[in-house]
């Protein structure tokens, strides 16, 4: 590994984030730095190859470089620093980012080098220019002892202590980081340098994916665990209740929510409550850029024999947004999403395997059909009541 010249303002900055009283420090800089997630500003040179432009303590810590070496890898390809990482889907992250121009998730990103311990990352990459993307990332190695196998029963996974684990140690440091990335942004933000600006915001937005990503792991747990009370239920007014609860969101968005008469089901409110709105809020994420919103939840016929009818309600939620490919079609309820999303940069984190879980809890069906930069519609078959 080699080093470059070190960039004297980030040098000078101690670890508690305060001037020396000597030097000046940018307040963006000094809270980069301060920041408790890994963070690394990488710059594509060519095919393959990503230079490590700048990055903080904490991503240090986050790979078991922090050593009085401090900033060594200023100027360095990410494989000499990482070897073999490419392979294990972050550059195709990073170039995803880079060329559609929006933010993009890692997922849980297992790296085991022939040398050193096996390490699980997560985070997401976002753009910062066309060649450059900002890479936020922590070691969640203790949260998983193993990673979750997609085929195994969903009762065998590991999913409880998980849940217990984020809670206690992610949620304080994430609010905390999220207070201070505010703070900066409406004290300093009409002061900051370009692109500095635009570096908070993107800690503001990560931060913000951060607490989303806690809030699905402590849903997927009360799911599991919750005892399932059955009762007849009027769709109709329940998913009414659930647009209504998100009716600021619809309106800001000038979103179109159509609901026909949907019939009655036995199920569990809660967790219905629960299905419906992870299925509109996942409508109202992946929609198309300067395209109004358009979400239609419809009641559809169940083909049965004649003379027969059908001993289940048939539901579908379709939109207007960004859509999906075929492929993606089949793994979009995994509870750990391994694939790419294609054209959409975000990705549904575990709402959608929620969704898959409720609806099997209540012995039903649920399917995903799209066409990227169409839409997508989702089906649910659920016991008539």
């Amino acid at each position: 590994m080699h080093s470059l010249a070190i960039d004297a303002s980030l040098r000078k900055v101690p670890q508690n984030g305060h001037s020396n009283g000597h030097d000046k420090v940018s307040p963006y800089k000094a809270a980069f730095q301060l920041m408790g997630v890994g963070m690394a500003i990488v710059e594509r040179t060519g095919r393959g190859h990503f230079r490590i432009v700048d990055y903080n303590r904490a991503a240090e810590r986050a790979v078991g470089r922090d050593t009085d070496n401090h900033r060594l890898a200023l100027g360095c390809d990410i494989e000499d620093v990482l070897p073999g990482i490419g392979q294990k889907g972050l550059y195709a992250r990073i170039d995803q980012a880079l060329s559609t121009g929006t933010r993009v998730h890692l997922g849980a990103m297992e790296y085991a080098p022939e040398a050193g311990p096996r390490t699980i990352f997560a985070g997401s990459v976002t753009p910062i220019s066309e060649t450059e993307a900002l890479v936020s990332f922590e070691n969640i190695t203790d949260q998983f002892e193993s990673l979750p196998d997609e085929e195994a029963p969903i009762d065998d996974r590991p999913l409880d202590s998980l849940a217990v684990r984020v809670a206690q140690e992610l949620r304080e440091p994430v609010s905390s980081i999220k207070l201070a990335a505010d703070l900066l942004f409406k004290e300093e933000s009409q002061k900051l340098p370009h692109p500095a600006g635009e570096y908070v915001s993107h800690i503001r937005a990560s931060v913000g994916s951060m607490k989303e990503r806690i809030d699905d792991v402590m849903t997927l747990a009360r799911v599991r665990g919750e005892e399932i009370r059955f009762r007849e239920v009027n769709l109709t007014g329940l998913v009414r209740a659930v647009i209504a609860e998100r009716r600021l969101e619809v309106n800001a968005l000038n979103a179109s929510v159509d609901v026909g008469r949907l019939g009655s089901v036995s199920g569990d409110p809660a967790l219905l409550r629960q299905l419906f709105g992870n299925l509109i809020s996942n409508a109202i994420k992946f929609r198309r850029e300067e395209v109004r919103p358009e979400i239609k939840i419809r009641s559809e016929p169940i083909p049965v024999q004649p003379g027969e009818e059908a001993d289940r309600v048939r539901v579908s939620v379709s939109d207007n947004g960004v859509g999906f490919t075929r492929e993606m079609a089949r793994q979009i309820f995994h509870l750990f999403e391994k694939a790419d999303r294609g054209p959409s940069a975000s990705s549904p984190g575990l709402s959608l395997g929620i969704c898959r879980l409720i609806v099997e809890r209540h012995d039903g069906r649920i399917w995903a059909t799209g066409t990227p930069g169409v839409g997508a519609r989702f089906t649910i078959e659920l016991p008539k009541a």
